[in-house]
């Protein structure tokens, strides 16, 4: 489980031009696999327990 917060790669509205009007991105996980959250961190997040 990944936790998407603010040095997730993303595209957002603030940071492409307003000429874009449909994207399409993939991202390399293998950088990001070191900070799984594991799935009980996750749900409990998530406060679904």
């Amino acid at each position: 489980m990944l936790e998407v917060g603010e040095d997730f790669p993303r595209l957002m509205h603030g940071n492409v031009t307003p000429g874009v009007i449909s994207a399409r991105y993939e991202i390399n996980i293998e950088p990001l696999l070191s900070q799984d959250i594991g799935l009980t961190t996750a749900l409990k997040k998530l406060e679904m327990i």
